[in-house]
């Protein structure tokens, strides 16, 4: 209840404040500036993709979340960091463009019919892999407990010099096969991995996979699999897709590898399997609450690794994302296709007709 007053009160006074657009016939470009994706790097990527866009676009860069949503209300395009389910239900609106590459499918309605999404996805791609196998080497190679012998400033080799297989002999599933996995997939591969790659689809091959599975028919890899490696949206399939069962049907020290996003995992019951232990380590670069909480059941788990979402690395990538958005707004201006377009079947529904 109280939260349905608070979206009626904003939306009153929503449209009690005026417009800040002032033109009607040109494109209107809602830009929410933040976190470092500041006017003049927009405006940058702007000029040089489309020198002469200010006869053709009114551009409103905005800071904060409210002022964004006011301009976006009456946009016909807007960048954001979060894309939002209010976002969804402009009538304007035509094409949403999300600054991170990952998005929350389970928090956002389908779009409707002429309305396109797209995302930084695959910009980040290579770091993304490279974070993933990083973590895979670093648990493969028992990191956490050597850090943790270099913090107390001992020397010890007592289980660590337990004979490894070479990585020829191991076999990694990669769960989602976009850009990041299958960039993951590629790096497996040329280790001398098996590679096994776990998409919604097993119809056709893939060139960096051994073999290819269906994530509604994944189970059976799980015993297989010496390391497994989570690449996927977040959507209702997708959530807490492991858990105590599937950690339980995991071959005994396997390793569990997440770039992706936290809410695929069931942490507390990772965190029991870890400690059993009934996987042999776990590297996480996304938690299910980002910073976690102080009583996290992960919090001194054994043998887990966790990063503070570095992999993507928006901030590095900036000028690439902003440059991406300029490309995509010249061929939205000309009708063509969008980079970075997220299909209408990655959704948790058929959109609807407006």
């Amino acid at each position: 209840m109280l939260n349905d007053l608070r979206r009626i009160a904003k939306s009153a006074l929503l449209s009690a404040i005026p417009s800040p657009w002032k033109r009607q016939d040109i494109l209107r470009v809602a830009i929410q500036t933040t976190d470092g994706f500041d006017a003049p790097l927009w405006t940058g990527a702007l000029d040089r993709q489309l020198p002469d866009w200010r006869d053709r676009i009114e551009l409103l860069c905005v800071p904060g979340d409210f002022a964004f949503a006011h301009a976006a209300s009456d946009a016909d395009a807007c960048t954001t960091m979060t894309l939002t389910p209010a976002l969804f239900g402009h009538a304007r609106l035509k094409w949403i463009n999300g600054i991170p590459a990952g998005v929350n499918l389970a928090e956002l309605p389908a779009p409707p019919a002429g309305l396109s999404v797209t995302t930084s996805r695959g910009i980040a791609a290579r770091s993304m892999a490279e974070h993933a196998l990083m973590l895979l080497l670093a648990l493969r190679r028992q990191l956490p407990a050597t850090l943790q012998s270099q913090q107390q400033w001992t020397w010890s080799q007592v289980g660590l010099l337990d004979p490894l297989p070479d990585l020829s002999e191991l076999t990694v599933a990669v769960f989602g096969l976009g850009a990041a996995g299958s960039e993951a997939a590629r790096l497996c591969k040329a280790l001398g991995m098996h590679v096994i790659g776990v998409r919604r689809s097993a119809e056709n091959p893939h060139e960096h996979c051994d073999e290819i599975c269906a994530l509604a028919d994944f189970f059976p890899v799980l015993p297989r699999a010496d390391a497994v490696i989570l690449t996927l949206p977040l959507s209702n399939a997708t959530r807490e897709l492991f858990a105590e069962k599937e950690f339980a049907q995991m071959k005994p020290g396997a390793l569990l590898v997440n770039v992706a996003r936290g809410g695929l995992i069931r942490e507390d019951q990772l965190a029991a399997a870890l400690r059993e232990p009934r996987l042999g380590g776990a590297g996480l670069d996304v938690l299910s609450a980002e910073p976690p909480a102080r009583d996290s059941a992960l919090k001194d788990c054994p043998n887990l690794i966790v990063t503070p979402h570095l992999a993507g690395n928006l901030h590095r990538f900036r000028p690439a994302i902003a440059a991406r958005f300029a490309r995509n707004l010249d061929a939205f201006l000309a009708g063509r296709p969008l980079e970075g377009l997220l299909p209408h079947d990655h959704w948790p529904a058929p959109p609807n007709d407006r």
